[in-house]
This record gives structure tokens, sequence and C-alpha cells, in this order.
């Protein structure tokens, strides 16, 4: 078989000479290459596979065109060699999967106030404008976060917009007004609702497309264990959900609080603190497993207060820490006793 006749039955055979002729490696010096890659042709079988008159195996072919890219991306990267059996895409440049990574790849390492700017930019990626929309500590608006000034805040009603709406009954709305098509998404953490995420589309076709509603709340999802986690890097987030300054103890309370809502497949448990400016010492806290609900909730007099599941009204009040300190000595009890089963004899009832 000669040069050109196997040039012409595999041309990536071809390929692959005129890249390693671009590459300024000698014989040996690309041998060496693929043999530390794992190559197992002998010398002589490299010549002659490029020189066209002997072919290698398949994945020895491969061996020898990732030797050769190696070098070439180390001089030039546009010339590349074909391989013979499917190769897995590196990064992609647009669509969800580029968008969730622009996300996910620049929040551990920004800062909260650019957060904003980086939902923008995941947005892009997707062809669509985003905007993002926190929740206030009354639960009565919806704040959104500006990527340019951030001295303006503009805040909507939960009651009568589309996006407090789309937070109320945490289902993907669609709108199209005055020209401007948009889809409001929930943005939760875990059953916690965090906001809703506005996506402006460029014409109102794509309003309805199951895909890009699926690739949103992908996004969304991912946005709200990302906020989650950056509000307590700083104050910039958490200061456009209040409406008025915390008094300091509140400041201390909503540190130490749970989130506000939490739930397995078969329970939601969901709580609220108010007056959310001014918590004199109320306080809950809750944890949650497969078979079992624990709640403690005391009052700013000390007083635990009784559940509405209590088996004997009223429920004779027993001494409690207040505030702060109660939330961490439940915590401190409930980690001593999660590992032992429940004695037969406890007070507690199971959650209906």
């Amino acid at each position: 078989m000669d040069i050109g006749q196997a040039s012409s039955e595999d041309p990536r055979s071809g390929g692959l000479r005129e890249a390693y002729a671009q590459t300024g490696l000698t014989l040996e010096q690309l041998w060496l290459r693929y043999f530390a890659l794992g190559g197992d042709a002998d010398l002589v079988d490299v010549d002659a596979c490029l020189a066209g008159l002997v072919p290698v195996a398949p994945d020895q072919h491969d061996l020898l065109a990732h030797a050769v890219n190696e070098r070439l991306d180390e001089l030039l990267r546009e010339h590349r060699v074909p391989y013979r059996r499917a190769i897995r895409t590196g990064r992609p440049a647009t669509g969800p999967l580029a968008a969730l990574l622009e996300l996910l790849d620049a929040a551990g390492s920004t800062a909260p106030e650019r957060l904003p700017a980086l939902v923008a930019g995941a947005g892009r990626l997707l062809g669509a404008e985003m905007v993002v929309h926190l929740v206030d500590h009354e639960q009565h608006g919806l704040v959104r976060l500006p990527t340019a000034d951030p001295a303006r805040r503009t805040r909507q009603s939960l009651d009568s917009t589309m996006a407090g709406r789309a937070f109320r009954t945490q289902q993907i709305l669609s709108s199209d007004r005055e020209g401007r098509a948009r889809l409001w998404v929930p943005v939760v953490d875990g059953a916690d609702r965090v906001g809703v995420l506005e996506v402006r589309l460029p014409s109102a076709a794509e309003l309805y497309d199951p895909a890009l509603r699926q690739h949103c709340q992908w996004l969304a999802s991912l946005l709200g264990h990302v906020l989650t986690s950056m509000s307590s890097y700083g104050d910039e987030l958490e200061g456009f959900r209040r409406n008025r300054p915390l008094a300091p103890s509140s400041e201390l309370i909503w540190q130490q609080l749970p989130p506000l809502t939490a739930g397995t497949d078969g329970f939601v448990l969901a709580g609220m603190l108010e007056p959310s400016y001014e918590a004199g010492g109320d306080a809950y806290d809750y944890t949650l497993s497969e078979h079992r609900v624990s709640l403690a909730s005391s009052t700013r007099w000390g007083t635990a207060c009784p559940p509405p599941w209590s088996p004997r009204p009223p429920w004779p009040p027993t001494a409690a820490p207040a505030g702060t300190p109660a939330a961490s000595s439940s915590r401190r009890r409930r980690s001593t006793t999660s590992s032992r089963p429940p004695s037969p004899a406890a007070s507690s009832r199971p959650v209906r």
C-alpha cells in the first residue's frame, strides 16, 4: 500500500501526518510523548504509521493523535487532529450548562454585591436578561437587586403582581405586556422561598418553550442555594431585604434561627417571627428526620410555647432560656439525644 492510497482510504491518517509536521518534534520526541501516554507501539511502527505504510490499532492512533494535539496546544491551537471515536466536549460556550457553570464558578470567589451581575451574565448565555427579586423580612414584598445603582430599590407587592403570584404559588408564570415577554421563576433554597427570578425574553414565542422553562428552573434552583450561602458573607444582600434597621436583639435572633421553611417528601414546616424587626426574645428551632419532627419555641419571658398538637391543654409552661440561648440550648440537647431511640414514655407525640 503506497502513501497516496492510504491517504485516500483514511483521510485521518493524512491529518495526523500534516499535524505532526506542524509540531516541530523529532520522531523520537513524539514517540516518547506517545509512550508516556500509554502507547505500546515501537518506534518503527510509529514511523511506518506516520509514513502511511502500516496502520496502527485505532486506540494507538488516538494516543498518537493525543500526543500531537498536546504539542499543538503548546504551539498553535487552531491545528487539531480528529479522533476516531467520539470524544466528550469540553465546557460549552452557550446553553443551560454554560449558564450554571458561569454562576457556580464565580460564586465562590466573588463579593455578595456582585451576584446580580453574575446572574445577568448567566442569563445572557441562555439568550435572556435576568433580574433577581428577594423577599423582604415581613414577607410582604419583593425587592429587586440592582445591577448598576445600588441605591435604587424597586419593590413589588406579593398580592398584586406577577412576581408575587409566582412567589406565592411556586409556579413559573409568564407575562407579555406592552411587548415585553417575561417569565417569573420562583427561587427556593430547599423548601425555603427566597425570591423570584425575572427572565426577560426577546420574543413572546419563547414564553412557552418547555426546554427554556426547565433551564430557567435549574438556574433558579442553583441561585437559591448560592443566595443563602452568600448572605452570611456580608450585609449587602441582607440589606435589601430590610425596610428598616433591625433592633440589636432581632439581629441576634435572626442569626440563630433556622430557615423559615423546611420539609421532606412527607412533611413541610414553616415559621415566622413577628414583629420581625423588634423580636425581643421569641425564638423557635426544629429538626426534621424521615419519621420524626421536633419543634422547640420560647417566648421573651423565658417560657416554652405550647404546640397546637399538645396532648393536654393547657400545656404547663416550663422554664426555658429566652431568645438566642434557647435556640443554642435546644440544639445542644438535640445533638446529645438524636443518636438514641426515643423513649416509649416520652411526652412528645408524632406530628400529624
